[in-house]
């Protein structure tokens, strides 16, 4: 924003000094209004960026409860198949490459099908989810329990010598077969 020129005189340098106090007017004017442009697009852009990252917070979101959906068991609550498939490679195999002490118990309840059968559809899920939380009540912090399918599930006892699991194994029977 320069400072406009006086005008003194009215000779050829006062008519170029208010050809230059018109043009710098203009100028002046024009600056103004294409300020005004770009303010308001960055206040759009600003909008679209708060959109966007509210999309963006809520696709993670998605995803995550997906990537959930897609590893959990949704009778249990629990770890799935797939999940076990995956514990198997990235936790099990290098464990025992590096020579760590793990113990794995697989619990296999027998005659779900009969509970069906015998005192009604659903019977046999709501023994699954029973015995699920009971075990997983049983499994220690660093303990992982997996729904295998049907009536098996799979428990990876992290940092478990044999003995451990044992008496471990036993806690779960006793807790398995109460009432």
């Amino acid at each position: 924003n320069a400072p406009t020129i006086p005008l003194d005189t009215s000779d050829e340098f006062g008519q170029m000094a208010t050809q230059f106090n018109a043009l710098h007017a203009r100028l002046n004017e024009a600056h103004r209004r294409l300020q005004s442009r770009v303010d308001l697009a960055n206040d759009e852009l600003r909008g679209v960026n708060a959109q966007l990252s509210a999309q963006a917070d809520e696709l993670r979101r998605r995803n995550n409860d997906l990537q959930m959906l897609a590893l959990t068991d949704p009778l249990t609550g629990l770890y799935n198949k797939r999940y076990h498939e995956k514990l198997l490679k990235n936790d099990v195999d290098p464990s025992l490459a590096r020579d760590e002490t793990h113990s794995i118990m697989l619990i296999s309840l027998t005659d779900i099908e009969r509970l069906d059968t015998e005192h009604g559809h659903g019977m046999g899920d709501e023994a699954i989810k029973d015995i699920a939380r009971r075990v997983a009540a049983k499994a220690r912090p660093g303990d992982t329990l997996c729904r295998i399918e049907g009536g098996r599930f799979f428990l990876l006892c992290r940092q478990s010598t044999m003995a451990n699991a044992i008496a471990l194994a036993d806690e779960i029977c006793q807790a398995i077969c109460q009432t």
